[in-house]
Formats: structure tokens, C-alpha cells, sequence
């Protein structure tokens, strides 16, 4: 059975994983990543960009998740297979989408072939609503030792605890306790302590059913405004997640770093899409959170969003 053990949130987590690596020797090339990315994972990788080369590699997502089946010509035209390969299997940060069953079982297929590291990133997949969720692929991968799953009692407790566990083969949890003996020893205590206690004394599995359920109808109420206000945008799209914190929302011709500042004087708030990317694209794109807000600030906000977008292109509606 792999061993489990608490540990920081993903930038700790990921220089772990890369220490690891060295200290077994592999010479960690380079990364392949989605296309669209959390900026702050974004973030943490890029700082390696002595051992990854300029920039990750970038593999594009659909409305089924990673396109996996990409991964080969990225391979072909870097020379090399990747030594890890980066994803959010389950309603992705910032699409929402997820990975589809059948591209799981690829992406395992593909790792194993190239001998390649998967980091499983899974914040959000006990937060699925209104279905079972898929299995992750640590699950799938039977103890094969592919997979490194990363997770967090961020979403489902309180942001900013930093406190999590890992899942992986044995040989590779003692590597990481190694390389994090090397940084500060020692993982958030006081964040654990607080944690065991929420557990013990309120029940984690029956707090996130009533998180699944408040949510669920929270996303419920987006996607209705969205529809409400968004309907008649010519070429509007958005994801329709099952899971999860975010939609994705695309309004072609729009560009959303400008939007943003339009947006802020009608009073709402969203990241534009460039903030997920190394490219130049996504510019036209804005990630939405349903879960903060209630349900009639979610009708109030979009209200507002569509007001600055009609603003913005100079007429149409406003009221």
C-alpha cells in the first residue's frame, strides 16, 4: 500500500516532487502542462526553468479535459518525452471541465510508455455534483507507481490552511520527505492540529455532502444568469462544469484585461483569462467563481458583468 503523508500546498509540493527527482538522478528535461493552467501553479513550475527549459510543454484541453492524444506530437517535436506530465483531472482550475475516462486510461497508457511522472493536482474532486465521481488516476493506475496525486483540505475546509496529503509509491514519498527536509523540516502543525480537530469532532464526509449540495445548487444559479444574461451575446459560449469552484466563459471579441477595469466600476470582479496562460491567448475568455457569492449575488453580478460588457462595446443592453 503507498504511504500517505501531510504535506504544504502545491508550490512546496511541487518543488518536492521536482528534489525528488533529482536526488534519484533523473534529469527533469522537461514538463508537460495544459494549455490552461492555474496561474499559481504557472508559477511554481516556470521557476525551474533551468532544468525545464523556457516553458513547459503545452498541451491543449476540450470540453472532455486534456487532449491527451497530443501529447505524441509534442513529444515528437520536443525530441524527448517529458519526465512529468502536470494535470487537474477533475473540473479543471480555470475551465471547470474534466478529464473523460477514456482519456485516463490513455494518459496512464502514454506516462507508462514514456517511463514519464503524472502529478495528479485533485483540489476539487470530492466537490462533484449531482453524479458519482470518476475515479482519480491513482486509482487507476493499481499501484504502478505512475501516478504522484496531489490533495488539499483547502477547498472542502478553509483557503489558506496549506495542509494536504500526497499519494504515491513508497520509494517516492521518502524522496520528498528527504528534499522537504531541506526546506523547513516540518509541515504546517498548528493547520493539522486544526484539521484532526474538524474531524473529530464534526464528521469531513458529512460536511462536504453539504458542501456538494450548496454548491451544486450555486452552480445551478450561474449557469441559469449566465443563460438570462449571456444568451443573445452572438458567439458566447461557457463550460458547464459538474464539479468544482469555476466556469469559463468566452465572449468572442471582447478583451478581458480591459473588461476587467470596465467590470470593477459597475461592481464585479472576475480573472481574465490571460492570467492562465503562457501564450498569447485566451484573451476573450474570463473565469467565473460560483462558490463564494450567493445565489442572488450571482444574479446580481452577472447583471452587472452583462452591463459593463454592453458598455465596453459601446451600447446594446444595459438595463
Amino acid at each position: 500500500m503507498p504511504l500517505r503523508v501531510g504535506i504544504n500546498g502545491f508550490g512546496r509540493i511541487g518543488r518536492n516532487v521536482f528534489r525528488a527527482a533529482q536526488a534519484k538522478g533523473a534529469d527533469v528535461e522537461w514538463v508537460a502542462v495544459n494549455d490552461l493552467t492555474d496561474s499559481s501553479t504557472l508559477a511554481h513550475l516556470l521557476r525551474y526553468d533551468s532544468i525545464l527549459g523556457p516553458y513547459p510543454g503545452s498541451v491543449e484541453a476540450s470540453g472532455d479535459g486534456l487532449v491527451v492524444d497530443a501529447i505524441p506530437q509534442l513529444v515528437a517535436s520536443a525530441g524527448r518525452a517529458p519526465k512529468l506530465i502536470y494535470v487537474i483531472p477533475n473540473h479543471q482550475n480555470p475551465t471547470g471541465v474534466t478529464l473523460s475516462g477514456a482519456r485516463r486510461e490513455r494518459l496512464l497508457d502514454l506516462a507508462r510508455s514514456y517511463n514519464s511522472v503524472i502529478l495528479e493536482d485533485d483540489p476539487y474532486g470530492r466537490l462533484t455534483y449531482g453524479e458519482d465521481a470518476q475515479p482519480t488516476l491513482f486509482e487507476l493506475d493499481r499501484g504502478m507507481g505512475t501516478v504522484v496525486s496531489v490533495n488539499t483540505f483547502s477547498k472542502v475546509l478553509a483557503p489558506g490552511l496549506r495542509v494536504g496529503w500526497v499519494l504515491a509509491a513508497p520509494d517516492v514519498i521518502e524522496r520528498m520527505v528527504a528534499a522537504r527536509h531541506g526546506m523547513d523540516t516540518c509541515t504546517n502543525v498548528l493547520g493539522q492540529r486544526l484539521v484532526a480537530a474538524f474531524m473529530a469532532d464534526h464528521g469531513l464526509v458529512e460536511h462536504i455532502v453539504a458542501l456538494r449540495e450548496r454548491y451544486g445548487r450555486k452552480l445551478e444559479a450561474m449557469l441559469r444568469e449566465l443563460e438570462r444574461n449571456f444568451g443573445d451575446v452572438p458567439g458566447a459560449e461557457w463550460t458547464r462544469p459538474r464539479g468544482g469552484f469555476f466556469v469559463w466563459l468566452r465572449l468572442p471579441g471582447v478583451a478581458a484585461d480591459e473588461l476587467v477595469t470596465v467590470a470593477l466600476a459597475h461592481g464585479v470582479f472576475f480573472i481574465p483569462g490571460s492570467a492562465f496562460t503562457t501564450t498569447s491567448g485566451f484573451q476573450d475568455c474570463l473565469r467565473l467563481n460560483f462558490t463564494y457569492p450567493s445565489e442572488l449575488e450571482i444574479a446580481d453580478g452577472l447583471a452587472r458583468l452583462r452591463k459593463a460588457y454592453s458598455a465596453q462595446q459601446g451600447g446594446g443592453r444595459q438595463a
